[in-house]
């Protein structure tokens, strides 16, 4: 794993999850999901991912990683007592230890972005788009944010803006980061304004 830069008190990993990663700290209900998918290559990287997911959580905790025991909230999204999010695109995953809501998406070259990005983004992102990768930035800030509020696909949020900068409205409650993974990839970490107070009253930045 490969830690990227982040803000104080933000811990971010970057996993390739067709690497080798040690699995016999998964539970029978994590093996049981991973025996479901259809393809060894995805059961290989849910495996990965989770794993790595309770290494990170257990060295966080100082218990053993088989020791870390999760609960899911309304749309599946594992809990523990640490913040943390977790998401993965085309064999690159990203675990973010502090923070509400993380994304990472590989870069598509085969769309078009001003016609996808009618039913997603407000006339204010929309106008900011020119580029794929402006559409990729556009939509891991939006998703992030989205995973940090809680919602799934049909959040208000959808109808706000957040690229290329929050609303001031959401910015009162949120910050939204740009990550820098490994090239062809897009990245966005959100946080929630109060630890970004509690960093700058520790004397973070």
């Amino acid at each position: 794993m490969i830690r990227l830069s982040a803000p104080e008190g933000i811990a971010v990993w970057q996993l390739a999850l067709d690497s080798t990663i040690p699995s016999d700290c998964l539970s029978p209900e994590e093996e049981e999901r991973a025996a479901r998918f259809r393809f060894a290559r995805d059961r290989h990287r849910y495996r990965a991912c989770r794993s790595a997911l309770r290494l990170v959580l257990g060295e966080a905790l100082g218990v053993a990683p088989e020791a870390v025991v999760f609960t899911y909230g309304p749309y599946g999204k594992p809990e523990c007592e640490l913040t943390f999010n977790v998401s993965h695109s085309a064999g690159l995953a990203l675990i973010a230890l502090g923070a509400e809501g993380v994304d990472i998406e590989k870069i598509r070259q085969d769309i078009e972005p001003k016609t996808l990005g009618r039913s997603v983004f407000t006339a204010t992102e929309l106008a900011a788009i020119t580029t794929t990768e402006d559409f990729f930035d556009a939509w891991t800030a939006k998703e992030a944010l989205i995973k940090a509020e809680g919602g799934g696909f049909s959040s208000p949020l959808l109808k706000r803006t957040v690229w290329p900068t929050l609303e001031p409205e959401l910015a009162e409650h949120y910050d939204v980061i740009r990550l820098i993974p490994e090239p062809g990839f897009a990245a966005a970490l959100a946080i929630r304004q109060i630890k970004k107070a509690a960093r700058q009253v520790s004397g973070g930045s």
